[in-house]
């Protein structure tokens, strides 16, 4: 059945654009498509853009999004499964994941849904400095992500087909067809495809995404965008291995798909999502110093959860609905009158979250503002911003200033420091299933954060380093607690505002690249140091982790073939005590109070194999993940996998 799939989606990549063909093949745009409203902060790192990322190995965002700095990402070893995101020590709930300036989020407990983000459109990745990532909402309070999809330009009929194939069937198609159906005009269509039988019992993974772009210049100061896109993601959620091992030495079994029993083989998670947007991009003045636009969107997210575990033990069964609907406008301008860079922006949106068990209804208007001021005179860059909402529990704050100072020689420094707070999500301020319980009304978090860095940029790449200090107040916390082994009883959530919690680290990053005989050696990667107090459980992220790439690039053969192969290393600390509750779809402590209830695991060092090679419109590539076949683990009682091999092709056709 995937194969025939898979020459399905190679059809319609190949045989249709050739049969769409019209008297533009031959013109060009006669208006410029305009750019979103882009903002940056002083001391924000480099993005990733396309020509970047293409030659990565990638199962989907997340693996970018390692390349940043801070980034970590805690796993279930699922393929495209529910993985958290964290930036610095601070958790995944206090994350925004933006697409196109537009939140997409698990609405319910605010987590990022990366598995969503189509990788095939995305133009280029941003990720705020922590001072400023309240600023342009997702109520993300300690990392922002901000994505940009591409606006494609195709007089001529354009495809391209990417494939890949992996360890336990895994199985990722994505199919693309662009082109021009006027002058200004631009129509593009996907469709992905990814599925994955599972190293484990039941963790299978099955999705479609469905995906359509319409863009038409109206003029030469405005760009008209409709976008729509469908998403099914079902993913069979094993609730972990038996414990047992777990408690003396490391034994072989709780790596072993074969041996290694697992907790819950009845635990079913399937979200379904669709969106819809119009956007108008303007210059309002016909100059390219003001730029504004409004979006008009509406959004449905629906997650039927299954768990029929217990029921041999008479424990009743769990099979809900959540569903909510989100529809709204946001607007966002900027004016640039030198020497000043002005940025504002504001929305409105109408939540409705309802039909789940574990929360009461959920009805809300809510609204945003928020400004920003920045100043650049010569050598210096001062940026002075505020932000207001109205979200789940009332009205929240944020204000923060930053600014650069560049030194000469390709040297800046930077800092930035902030207060704002976090509303509670959904399910932590309406949580309300009576099998679990909250200990007292949840408040807002209150963050202060204080950064600062250095910049390095020269004729062989750049290097950066940075330092924070970071305090919250009044901290959200979710606990699981098994009154019994958890293979013997379903676990109660705890909710509750926490005494405050501090984390002091730094961080540096890395990309050189070194010109030898023809040749040239790249050197790239980050290290993050963190350190939390007034944690439950400590450590909760690791104290040390980071990655690093050492690979070769060249071109053979008068340029008809170039490479890029070499070596990945992954290592991080010691970690104790975050666990994933399929329930919630977060990461989460446990709470201490038996041999059950809290684990310690410790540091790993993982070592990967990459090579790509690209043919004309070809691109080829190998990756061999966890080479040396090392057992490691990231999530309290989910093994990572083991050694495997993934291999495919990104082929564009031009007709």
């Amino acid at each position: 059945m995937k194969t025939i799939w898979v020459l399905l989606l190679f059809f319609l990549a190949t045989v249709i654009p050739a049969q769409v063909r019209d008297s533009l093949t031959q013109a060009d745009s006669t208006f410029t498509i305009l750019p979103r409203v882009h903002v940056s902060f002083p001391g924000q790192a480099q993005p990733y853009n396309r020509s970047d990322l293409v030659w990565t190995d990638y199962t989907d965002m997340r693996d970018w999004l390692m390349r940043f700095e801070g980034a970590y990402a805690r796993d279930i070893g699922i393929l495209r499964g529910a993985i958290g995101m964290e930036f610095f020590g601070a958790n995944d709930r206090q994350s925004s994941l933006l697409v196109n300036g537009l939140p997409s989020q698990n609405p319910f407990t605010n987590t990022g849904l990366f598995p969503f983000v189509a990788t095939e459109e995305v133009q280029s990745i941003d990720v705020t400095p922590q001072y400023a990532s309240f600023w342009q909402g997702g109520n993300g309070t300690s990392s922002n992500i901000d994505v940009t999809e591409m606006n494609r330009d195709n007089p001529a009929p354009y495809s391209r087909i990417r494939h890949t194939e992996g360890p336990a069937e895994y199985l990722y198609t994505d199919a693309l067809f662009s082109q021009n159906t006027s002058r200004n005009e631009n129509l593009t269509l996907a469709l992905t495809r990814s599925s994955w039988d599972g190293e484990f019992d039941t963790t299978t993974t099955d999705m479609w995404d469905l995906r359509g772009t319409y863009r038409w210049n109206v003029s030469p100061t405005g760009t008209l965008i409709f976008r729509a896109r469908y998403s099914d993601h079902i993913v069979h959620l094993y609730g972990g291995v038996n414990p047992n091992p777990l408690t003396g030495a490391w034994a072989d079994t709780t790596f072993s798909r074969i041996f290694a029993p697992t907790i819950n083989t009845g635990i079913r998670s399937d979200i379904v999502r669709s969106n819809f947007e119009t956007e108008y991009r303007l210059y309002p003045f016909g100059d390219t110093m003001n730029v504004a636009s409004a979006l008009v969107y509406y959004t449905s997210f629906s997650r039927w959860y299954s768990d029929r575990m217990h029921l041999a033990a008479g424990l009743q069964r769990e099979d809900y609905v959540e569903r909510s609907d989100v529809v709204g406008i946001a607007m966002a301008y900027q004016t640039i009158p030198a020497p000043f860079k002005i940025d504002l922006g504001a929305g409105v949106r109408y939540v409705n979250a309802y039909n789940s068990p574990n929360f009461q209804e959920f009805t809300q208007l809510q609204y945003d503002a928020r400004g920003m001021v920045s100043l650049d005179v010569k050598l210096l860059e001062l940026s002075a911003m505020a932000r207001v909402e109205r979200s789940v529990s009332g009205f929240t704050f944020g204000t923060g200033v930053g600014g650069t100072l560049h030194i000469g020689n390709g040297i800046s420094i930077w800092t930035g420091a902030s207060t704002s707070s976090r509303s509670p999500s959904i399910a932590e301020f309406t949580w309300s299933n009576p099998g679990d319980m909250h200990q007292k009304a949840i408040t807002n978090e209150i963050l202060s954060i204080l950064e600062a860095g250095m910049t390095v940029e020269g004729t062989l790449g750049h290097a950066r380093i940075t330092g924070f200090h970071r305090r919250i107040e009044d901290p959200i916390r979710v606990f699981l607690y098994y009154s019994e082994p958890p293979r013997e009883s379903r676990p109660i959530r705890i909710f509750e505002n926490g005494k405050s919690q501090e984390a002091t680290g730094g961080s540096a990053s890395w990309q050189l690249i070194f010109p030898l005989a023809g040749l040239h050696l790249g050197l790239e990667g980050n290290a993050t140091w963190v350190r939390q107090s007034g944690m439950p459980v400590q450590p909760v992220t690791p104290e040390w982790y980071g990655w690093m790439e050492f690979y070769l690039r060249t071109s053979l053969f008068n340029n008809a073939l170039y490479l890029k192969s070499g070596f990945r290393v992954r290592a991080a600390d010691r970690q104790i005590g975050e666990s994933f509750d399929p329930k919630l779809e977060i990461f989460t402590p446990v709470l201490p109070g038996g041999q059950f209830a809290v684990y310690e695991y410790p540091g790993y060092t993982i070592s990967d194999f990459f090579l790509h090679a690209k043919v004309k419109t070809a691109l080829l590539y190998v990756v061999v993940d966890n080479i040396f076949d090392d057992n490691y683990i990231t999530a309290v009682l989910y093994p990572m996998l083991g050694r495997n091999v993934r291999f495919g092709v990104s082929w564009e056709f031009l007709d």
